[in-house]
């Protein structure tokens, strides 16, 4: 095996994919921030009809160099009932050709234009203005997506100009005698990694400028490529409504059956027809030429049945309920008897872990609260999938309001009093549970201001509220495994206390650094708002467990 030397275009061409990649990604943030709500209000008023829903995710895909960002917007329109999943796909097939945009600036200016006259003028130009404008948010993002532009070119000069001599050092020709196919696989696989097809079409048009790859190789790898932007939206509908997992399934089917089609009979058609017909010398020109019509050939070949299409799929994604976050109370009859009381109580213990889940999550983080947790599996899982904030609220969120739906319903039922006084206090008590964490939601961005201060004195405090949090919470755990029916509302009201007296004496230690000029009145002001958001959401909790204990045998 072949291990080439250590060489300076080696890592010119890793810090030319690296600013590649970074330069997507500035363009696709700084966009999405810029513009969100206003093509979010173009793509709802243009997708009433078919044809014009068609446009409008070609021409957005075009401005907004991303069919990623266009086909998140639509399935949050069509999770939210705004697109009629129709108009959905028919946005998808159009955003698959308004990406190509991005091909053809790339091939064009790219690899046709002289840039360091411009590129390096527009660069500091673009520095310039962020420094100057970095409070007003709208020319921020814009000399963000500039710059980002401008960062692209230059990383495409320094891969056009470290690939010849790395082709020469490290015999890369070698590869071009394997099939195809093989590259069609790896443009897959670089577009799922890098998350970019761009990215992707960039790097086979340097490798077909320094002669690693022929022309129909390198459309293989686009090709592959096309297929690889499917799998990020796939992932962002897992969780989702029925009609975002029929879009996202539609669109893995529309890429995945012209990816088939062509890829076995198409390609050397195409680039004939393209050279021959078209009278298209240039490889670079060529090339996104044929990303153009390999897209153009799928709006051709699903929109004329588009509506058959939709029927087909609502039938093979048959509605269902939304995910739900019940463990117990599924498929249970809403007449309860002493079995299904049962059952409602450890449903509300589930709501009770939720919420223990995010006071540990939000307040203490991931890490600090799961020390033991040293596998290779769980670092991974906190570098790439780490626990959102967001994820847990909703669960609470969806786990409180289906538990509420199932109790009001119930209450309508023949009770005796006793049941329908317990049945009123399971419904105070989740609500309960609910208003506790919200109110840690509302403080969440003052603790990652706390946990990133460079105060340390407010640091320190960041600190304190977090060992008080583990010691509440440890504290709880044991008390509420060890208790028995006579000790319930004694240790109850101990840790009330126990939390009203903690709140007084961290108002005292914020008012003392303040008076002693350690911190500001804002800094204080913050401080103050999160003790008694965190006091009110522990006091908001106990009163939950007070709910739930305070029950007579409603089996009875």
């Amino acid at each position: 095996m072949f291990i080439p030397d250590i060489h300076i275009d080696y890592w010119k061409m890793l810090a030319g994919v690296s600013a590649f990649i970074y330069a997507m990604l500035l363009i696709e943030d700084s966009v999405r921030t810029l513009s969100s709500r206003t093509f979010k209000k173009f793509l709802q008023e243009q997708t009433k009809v078919k044809f014009r829903a068609l446009l409008s995710g070609a021409l957005t895909t075009a401005f907004l160099q991303s069919s990623s960002i266009v086909i998140l917007m639509t399935l949050s329109f069509v999770g939210a009932g705004v697109i009629p999943l129709r108009n959905a796909l028919a946005v998808a097939l159009g955003s698959n050709l308004g990406t190509t945009f991005n091909s053809w600036l790339i091939a064009y200016v790219g690899f046709r234009v002289e840039l360091t006259t411009w590129i390096y003028p527009m660069m500091a130009i673009c520095l310039v203005g962020f420094l100057l404008f970095r409070e007003n948010k709208t020319i921020s993002n814009f000399t963000k997506i500039v710059f980002g532009v401008s960062l692209l070119f230059i990383a495409l000069q320094w891969i056009k100009e470290s690939a010849p001599e790395l082709s020469n050092t490290a015999h890369l020709q070698q590869f071009t005698g394997y099939s195809s196919f093989w590259f069609l696989i790896i443009g897959f696989v670089i577009t799922v990694l890098l998350q970019s097809s761009s990215i992707t079409f960039g790097l086979s048009l340097t490798a077909i400028q320094s002669g690693i790859l022929s022309l129909p190789t390198a459309a293989f790898m686009i090709i592959g490529a096309e297929l690889g932007t499917t799998i990020k939206i796939g992932i962002n509908a897992i969780r989702g409504s029925t009609d975002q997992k029929r879009l996202a399934t539609a669109n893995i089917l529309f890429n995945l059956t012209t990816v088939l089609f062509v890829a076995l009979f198409l390609v050397q058609p195409l680039l004939q027809l393209i050279e021959s017909g078209f009278q298209i010398s240039d490889r670079y020109i060529t090339l996104a030429t044929f990303q153009s019509l390999f897209n153009l050939s799928t709006i051709l070949f699903f929109y004329p049945w588009l509506g058959t299409f939709c029927n087909w799929i609502e039938k093979a994604i048959p509605e269902k309920n939304n995910r739900s976050e019940l463990h117990f109370l599924r498929m249970k009859s809403k007449i309860l008897d002493s079995d299904l009381w049962s059952d409602t109580e450890k449903e509300m213990m589930h709501l009770m872990s939720h919420c223990m889940e995010y006071f540990q999550l939000t307040i203490i983080g991931e890490e600090r609260a799961n020390p033991k947790q040293k596998s290779a599996a769980s670092w991974f899982k906190r570098i790439f999938s780490p626990t959102s904030h967001t994820e847990v609220y909703n669960r609470l969120k969806v786990l409180q309001s289906e538990i509420l739906d199932y109790l009001v319903s119930t209450s309508k039922e023949t009770l005796s009093n006793k049941e329908e006084l317990r049945c009123n206090k399971l419904i105070t008590a989740s609500r309960y549970f609910l208003v506790s964490a919200k109110y840690l939601k509302d403080i969440q961005h003052n603790l990652d201001e706390l946990s990133a201060s460079a105060n340390d004195e407010l640091y320190n405090s960041f600190q304190s509220i977090q060992n008080e949090e583990k010691q509440f919470l440890e504290k709880f755990k044991v008390l509420f495994l060890q208790n028995t029916n006579s000790a319930e509302t004694r240790w109850l009201e101990g840790l009330l206390t126990e939390n009203k007296l903690r709140q007084k004496l961290a108002n005292e230690q914020t008012l003392h650094m303040l008076a002693g000029n350690k911190i500001t009145q804002l800094n204080a002001s913050t401080l103050l708002n999160i003790h008694r958001a965190i006091y009110t959401s522990h006091r908001s909790f106990l009163n939950a467990i007070f709910e739930l204990n305070d029950k007579e045998d409603a089996s009875a």
